[in-house]
């Protein structure tokens, strides 16, 4: 194995900025809420996946809750949410865990759901959006027992392929890798369950997929220890129809691949993470296109401290841009060139923070890099995304830093709200929108002190123009 120490961060001097960087949480007061998907639509503006509970109920897990889809802006603000449930139902009923952007310049999100099925327990879950938020269609999938589906990939054929966990039977101890395979409008072709193992206390789950230029599909997972096998990281290669080519197991202890990637010659890269001697640490394994084992690299900075890697991407040329996290509270962001070696890292942390999840990473237009994940911040856990440059670094330009330089307060209120701004900007409109986008009223802009006592109690964004920028803030009313 090929061991690659970050000794320190690679600090990289800029005198000009050339790219727009944030650091945000977001959330509802009284819930919990995971970040889990992001991606980024040609305007520039970023959608973003959770799951929302309320306070004090568990989100860590497999866990039915509220899927959540919020839109930002350029710079991170809000700009709108949308929460889907069963509106039916009482009690909450959704879980999102991946969202991708569509050829057709839609979205599609996948996860799992707790109503509109005809089994005993919760389904694989698909449903396309338009980037307005608004529902085009949703699918429910899975037999018996319970599944549910953490990746999505839009496929050659226009269709879409799931990956998760299918539950064979009501014990937890039963889990097998799980695909899902459908026509664009989310229409059942077919499904692959890994079959049953001699020892039913074999646990397999899919983290991911990708699929070569012949059409067939590899899928990354792990799958568990007992008595008679070693526990590792598990890749499966399906045939266009679902039929099993081949399936292989690399005894990692602990370990996950939670993304797979082809390289331009054709070669398997399975990332994720392992836990040699109990300490979590990144891992990318390079196997031929047959699965068959070349080599491994492992990524750590310090020894001593467990860091776990969920999400990875690779750009055209095999470079591989990594989003972990450490049992330390911090997100950490690292860029490896296709020798495998290490060209940047860097660390973003979140004042206050005991815990973080890093659970997606996705380039952005202006080729860096947003990622998603979830903090625990003065014991609330919130979802939160960041933003960097191509070289790793979070620092947002002077120019749009002074821009932006405004204070609405208080947050929260119930009568008055009060805008103040730099000296030599030129305030040129607010807005109140609800969280659906619809405007609720429109200020002057000489306005300074804001009415907003006739406004019904709940949360609300003020959209402010100052000059050339835009500042989306949410405000909640009492």
């Amino acid at each position: 194995m090929r061991i690659l120490i970050v000794i320190g961060l690679i600090f990289i001097s800029q005198l000009t900025y050339s790219q727009i960087t944030f650091q945000k949480t977001y959330g509802d007061i009284g819930k919990s809420e995971s970040g889990e998907g992001i991606t980024q639509l040609s305007n520039g503006d970023y959608i973003i996946c959770s799951s929302q509970k309320a306070s004090g109920d568990s989100i860590i897990g497999n866990f039915v809750g509220e899927g959540v889809i919020r839109r930002l802006d350029v710079y991170g603000n809000e700009l709108w949410t949308t929460y889907f449930s069963d509106p039916n139902s009482p009690i909450h009923d959704l879980n999102f865990y991946n969202i991708i952007k569509t050829l057709d310049g839609n979205l599609v999100v996948t996860g799992l759901s707790d109503y509109g099925y005809e089994n005993d327990d919760y389904d694989a879950f698909l449903a396309k959006i338009d980037i307005d938020g608004q529902l085009i269609w949703q699918h429910n999938y899975g037999g018996s027992f319970a599944q549910f589906a953490k990746k999505v990939i839009e496929t050659s054929d226009g269709g879409f392929l799931m990956v998760g966990v299918n539950h064979t039977s009501a014990s937890e101890s039963s889990q097998a890798l799980y695909a899902i395979k459908t026509n664009s409008f989310g229409i059942l072709e077919w499904e692959y369950t890994q079959p049953d193992e001699p020892d039913p206390s074999i646990k397999h789950r899919a983290y991911s997929v990708t699929e070569t230029s012949d059409g067939h599909f590899i899928i990354a997972g792990n799958v568990t220890q007992t008595v008679t096998t070693p526990d590792g990281i598990y890749i499966v290669c399906l045939d266009s129809s679902g039929g099993l080519i081949w399936d292989n197991t690399f005894a990692y202890f602990h370990g996950q691949g939670r993304d797979v990637f082809i390289k331009a010659n054709g070669n398997i890269l399975v990332c994720g993470w392992y836990a040699p001697n109990g300490f979590p640490r990144p891992l990318v394994i390079e196997l031929d296109a047959n699965g068959m084992f070349l080599n491994d690299y492992e990524y750590n900075y310090n020894d001593d401290l467990m860091e776990w890697a969920y999400s990875f991407y690779k750009d055209e040329s095999d470079m591989v841009t990594m989003l972990s996290f450490d049992y330390q509270s911090n997100y950490r962001i690292t860029q490896i060139d296709n020798n495998f070696d290490i060209l940047w890292s860097s660390f973003i942390n979140y004042s206050s923070a005991t815990f973080a999840n890093g659970n997606h990473i996705t380039k952005t237009n202006d080729n860096g890099f947003a990622g998603v994940g979830t903090s625990m911040i003065e014991d609330e856990i919130v979802p939160v995304a960041f933003k960097v440059d191509e070289n790793g670094v979070l620092s947002t330009p002077d120019s749009i830093y002074e821009l932006n330089r405004i204070s609405i307060y208080p947050n929260p209120t119930s009568n008055l709200l009060f805008i103040s701004i730099q000296n030599d900007s030129k305030l040129l409109f607010m807005k109140l929108f609800d969280l659906n986008g619809k405007l609720i009223k429109q200020f002057q802009s000489f306005e300074r002190r804001l009415d907003i006592s006739e406004i019904s109690s709940g949360q609300y964004f003020l959209k402010v123009e100052i000059d050339n920028s835009v500042v989306t803030e949410k405000i909640i009313i009492k």
